[in-house]
């Protein structure tokens, strides 16, 4: 039975930041589907990572939080 978790992700309205390994083996075929239902979502990529993307490169996944937080405080 599947659980339809879109509609609570629709009403999700500050902004969403999701990672990935440019390196993974694992992502969902839906990815780019699933981020249509965040009304704020950004998708980055962090190249030299797997899966574990804090494990293989910390650096420059800090490097993209920060980004991510010093925007927010724009806004």
């Amino acid at each position: 039975n599947h659980f339809d978790v879109f509609p609570f992700w629709e009403r999700i309205t500050c902004p969403v930041l999701h990672i990935r390994g440019a390196c993974t083996d694992w992502e969902p075929p839906d990815l780019d589907e699933r981020l249509t239902h965040f009304a704020n979502a950004q998708l980055v990529t962090v190249e030299n990572a797997g899966h574990m993307v804090q494990h293989d490169n910390s650096e420059d996944l800090q490097k993209e939080l920060g980004k991510f937080l010093l925007a927010g405080q724009r806004m």
